[in-house]
């Protein structure tokens, strides 16, 4: 029984080490764009973008345009949304080989791009 329960929870573990750790790397406000910066170390050899949408107070936006650089297994995602006027529990929720995955972003970096702005 103990060999049972300790096989099943090193299969969760395995299982949940192989799933995206996209994680957030930036926030610039550049004119009517806003892009976001994510970045997954394990990638793989083939990722597939197929949707990027930015929450931000209760609201959905699209992204006007998605990027993904893969290079030895790392992926770094460059998405541009519209500009919004507040910026309040912002996350960014990608499709990523078929499978959704969000990601907050930080508040001090907005806070501190909104000042250079």
């Amino acid at each position: 029984m103990k060999r049972g329960i300790l096989f099943a929870v090193t299969l969760a573990l395995c299982c949940l080490s192989l799933e995206a750790k996209v994680r957030f790397q930036s926030i610039d406000f550049k004119g009517e764009n806003v892009i976001v910066t994510l970045a997954d170390d394990k990638a793989g050899d083939s990722v597939r973008l197929t949707e990027a949408v930015f929450h931000n107070d209760g609201r959905e936006y699209e992204s006007r345009s998605m990027n993904c650089d893969l290079n030895n297994g790392i992926a770094v995602y460059k998405l541009s949304f519209p500009q919004c006027e507040v910026y309040r529990k912002c996350s960014v929720t990608l499709t990523i080989n078929g499978k959704q995955v969000s990601v907050p972003v930080k508040e001090s970096a907005i806070v501190s791009g909104a000042i250079r702005r």
